[in-house]
């Protein structure tokens, strides 16, 4: 089943409303028409199901990841998608946690308990992947600051 994302279709009633508009000025329809026909509201909800609560890493799903290309799609804030690309190293880095977390279906960045058990399909939140990262940055010498702003 393939769906549009809510952006989508919300462009497209915008559209459809602007060409009513139109009609109206031209004196196509009249006013208790186009009133009708225009007030048909935004559709809201999410561009995909999501099985993580609400205030974890909206990182990707580990099938979001592109091995090839080191590509990953991103759902950011307001629910706007866009596509990152592991650089630097990231994406060996990237592989070789994949090859460590497994192939199971959840969030491509998960917890990893004291014992070493990765919980796949659970997700991590920003605070906690911020402290992981800064912890390391630390461990390997790198000054206080550089890890930026996740959000």
């Amino acid at each position: 089943m393939t769906t549009t994302a809510p952006a989508t279709v919300n462009k497209a009633l915008a559209a459809v409303r602007e060409v009513l508009r139109a009609a109206w000025r031209l004196g196509l329809i009249d006013t208790d028409a186009y009133t009708r026909a225009a007030n048909v509201r935004n559709v809201k909800g999410s561009r995909r199901l999501r099985a993580h609560v609400r205030g974890r890493v909206a990182l990707g799903e580990a099938a979001d990841y592109d091995a090839e290309t080191g590509a990953v799609r991103v759902i950011g804030k307001g629910d706007k998608e866009r596509i990152v690309y592991a650089t630097n190293g990231g994406k060996a880095t990237l592989d070789v946690w994949l090859a460590v977390r497994g192939e199971a279906e959840g969030s491509l960045l998960c917890p990893v308990s004291q014992s070493g058990h990765v919980s796949a399909r659970a997700s991590i939140t920003a605070q906690a992947l911020m402290v992981r990262l800064q912890r390391r940055c630390q461990q390997v010498g790198v000054k206080d600051g550089v890890v930026g702003n996740f959000g």
